[in-house]
């Protein structure tokens, strides 16, 4: 029996006789399918498939596969609702990912546009958004949040590309990283 646990919102999974595991007790705008390939599962998120590939590509490429293997694109977590439900999928996978590329980016460390979502929305990045204490329980409420690079030092040839991270197992924390760095990633397309 497949069983995943989600601590809030989310209860059991069942299989069912297609092979999707559906949740009991549950809002019905969540099901999660779980595919049983070594390096990919699926995530239903309201009208939204998330798919978490776990194969460790530069952000280009990520980008590049979410839309010619998936027919998507890197996930857009514009809400924190979004952010929370793959966080939380992703401290519940059956695969070993931590960070995940993320459909935002900047074109340079001087972009005077910042961080956008691939569809041309801002992803905010002010001091007020930087998590000064993994512990702070008041923190993880705020969206969006990011990883305080005291911790995580700006590599060379910036951090423009931008993952999501845990904290707290399950907490989302979006981080900036080079783009040239290798990492699995999170597809988003319509619901099949």
């Amino acid at each position: 029996m497949s069983l995943l646990m989600f601590k809030r919102n989310l209860s059991y999974c069942q299989p069912n006789k297609t092979g999707v595991l559906s949740l009991d007790n549950m809002t019905p705008f969540v099901t999660i399918k779980t595919l049983y390939a070594t390096n990919w599962e699926t995530y239903i998120f309201k009208d939204k498939e998330y798919l978490i590939q776990n194969l460790p590509v530069n952000w280009e490429n990520a980008k590049i596969l979410c839309q010619g293997h998936h027919n998507g694109n890197l996930a857009t977590l514009d809400t924190k609702e979004k952010a929370d439900f793959l966080a939380e999928a992703l401290s519940e996978s059956q695969l070993d990912v931590d960070a995940v590329w993320v459909g935002a980016r900047r074109g340079s460390s001087e972009d005077p546009e910042g961080y956008r979502w691939s569809r041309g929305s801002e992803l905010r990045r002010t001091s007020a958004d930087i998590l000064k204490n993994e512990k702070d329980e008041n923190a993880v409420r705020h969206y969006p949040l990011w990883l305080n690079r005291t911790h995580v030092p700006v590599p060379e040839g910036g951090a423009d590309c931008v993952a999501l991270e845990r904290v707290q197992h399950d907490k989302p924390v979006f981080l900036d990283l080079s783009c040239q760095l290798e990492r699995p990633f999170v597809c988003e397309r319509g619901k099949i």
